[in-house]
């Protein structure tokens, strides 16, 4: 009895999963009731009118209406039109089967991304998030001038809203960066203003490989007028059941027998089971959030991910650790944090000083033989500005898998010119934390935990941004510890950086040569 659409529906997958799911249930009560075969038939038939698709690909339309056709006569309510046109100009069969208002359930995946932006007044006229939005006084304004071009996610948000009955549902896959993207922050206040956030899922790199490797969360959402925002559902899902090339993944479960690794499957059923109980004890596979406790209106579930602040927590009940963030200790002037600088492609082989890209620092230290190096010109131009001196310490700021990677700079690393994606931390009161015990403490798998939680995907690359002043460090309330650690991790550092530097003078024909690697390969025109 309820009106199912996919107004981005492809080949039909989600049409055909949810007919199938309906005709199951029709075939348990078929049994209990002792039905008829014709009667099952029937009310399967009657079943399969109420799914209704769209899709602007003809030949995935060709898909949909076979993988329907293959349950049943459920392929009639199947169309081939632009759902972000206005309805007028869908032809006459959908606009009779399809209009705004209508559908009580909406579950759709919708095309993404910067390279297929919706383009024209005629369309983007018909919706309020194709105009230029302003943020005034920490709110964000609608304002009378349109935009003149928005990607297709964020127009498909709006039309399954108009799409929708009063309190119809939503399900939506939408990329990373709608949800933690600052300069987006118009579309979840949009969002909120017209549906109740019911859940939100962090869905696997691989969930969508090995067609696109696009990271997605999952929205759920109602349509109410006047909503009020209260509980979040929230889930983190780390498997999704198939690796990266589509092949099924399995593990072992506590029988010993092999079970389907898709935490998806996991989180459905533990939302139905938080949603009844309250002392439920919330992990990274379900937990509710109130929206009062949203920082920034961030909309990501790992940002909150309750496993963090349980062991942060434990930590502190020790009574062992003081937990400070790094943005507290920047306000106590016991550190600086600042960031290195982009000097452009141009000056890239143009001499002998290494300019140091994220990619070249790994176990605490520079590599010996980074792939660009710049004139003495260029590093004149940033020397004062980057400042940088012996015991910096530099953290991966952007990137990709490489957000949080650390290296301290020895007295052999100093003339240097460092990337922009880069911050600088120089230590200040090294009676309250020394160098080298802040390297220790930003390796700590639960302040690299934390670095990942608050690292959100904006455009391309991976940014922790100035989220890096959140992070809370575990400092020991011990000064013996503290001083036993760190004089660890500078006997470590400065006997490494010593040998590296005895390879980087080591003789052949009278002559002193790098053997770790050649510098500046790049300018060989090989790369």
């Amino acid at each position: 009895g309820e009106y199912v659409l996919d107004p981005a529906c492809g080949s039909g997958g989600f049409l055909s999963i949810a007919l199938g799911h309906v005709w199951d249930k029709l075939e348990q009560k078929a049994k209990q009731n002792g039905w008829a075969d014709k009667t099952l038939t029937g009310k399967k038939e009657d079943a399969a009118a109420y799914f209704m698709g769209i899709d602007k690909d003809l030949f995935l339309v060709k898909i949909a209406k076979t993988s329907m056709a293959l349950l049943g006569d459920g392929r009639t309510n199947i169309f081939c039109e632009n759902s972000l046109k206005n309805p007028i100009e869908w032809t006459d069969a959908c606009q009779a089967t399809i209009k705004l208002g209508s559908s009580n359930i909406i579950l759709t995946n919708p095309p993404f991304g910067a390279k297929i932006q919706v383009k024209g007044e005629q369309i983007l006229s018909q919706y309020k998030l194709a105009h230029k939005w302003v943020l005034k006084h920490n709110e964000w304004i609608k304002s009378n001038n349109f935009v003149e071009s928005r990607p297709p996610q964020i127009l498909f948000i709006e039309r399954c809203l108009q799409l929708l009955k009063e309190n119809g549902k939503l399900a939506i896959v939408l990329p990373d960066g709608i949800l933690s993207n600052p300069k987006d922050r118009y579309i979840t206040e949009f969002i909120m203003k017209h549906a109740e956030i019911l859940a939100l899922i962090d869905l696997p790199l691989d969930t969508f490989l090995p067609y696109t490797p696009t990271k997605t969360h999952l929205l759920v959402l109602r349509k109410k007028k006047n909503p009020e925002q209260g509980q979040i559902f929230m889930a983190i899902a780390h498997s999704c059941g198939h690796d990266k090339r589509g092949k099924p993944v399995y593990k072992i479960d506590k029988n010993g027998n092999n079970q389907l690794d898709d935490d998806l499957l996991v989180i459905g059923k533990r939302y139905h089971d938080l949603r009844h109980k309250d002392d439920e004890k919330y992990d990274h596979l379900g937990f509710f959030i109130d929206v009062k406790r949203l920082n920034k209106g961030i909309l990501m579930p790992k940002y909150y991910n309750p496993e963090i602040t349980n062991e942060l927590k434990r930590l502190e009940e020790t009574g062992r650790y003081d937990l400070v963030s790094i943005g507290e200790l920047e306000q106590q002037n016991i550190l600086k944090i600042s960031r290195g600088h982009e000097i452009g492609s141009i000056h890239y082989g143009t001499g002998d000083i290494p300019f140091i890209r994220t990619s070249e620092i790994c176990n605490w230290e520079i590599a010996a033989d980074p792939t660009h190096c710049v004139s003495e010109d260029v590093y004149e131009m940033y020397r004062t500005k980057q400042d940088l001196r012996k015991d910096d310490i530099l953290i991966v700021n952007d990137g990709t898998y490489l957000v949080g990677r650390t290296a301290i700079l020895s007295e052999f690393d100093t003339k240097i010119v460092i990337q922009s994606h880069f911050r600088k931390i120089r230590v200040f009161d090294m009676n309250y934390l020394t160098p080298h015990f802040l390297l220790y403490l930003l390796g700590l798998k639960i302040v690299q935990d934390q670095i990942e939680a608050k690292t959100f995907r904006q455009a391309t690359i991976s940014t922790l941004g100035n989220r890096l002043r959140e992070v809370v460090l575990p400092i020991p309330n011990d000064p013996t510890v503290k001083a036993e650690i760190s004089e660890s991790v500078k006997s470590i550092v400065e006997k490494r950086a010593n040998m590296r530097n005895r390879a980087m003078q080591m003789q052949f024909e009278n002559k002193a040569e790098n053997i770790m690697g050649i510098r500046n390969k790049a300018a060989r025109g090989n790369i």
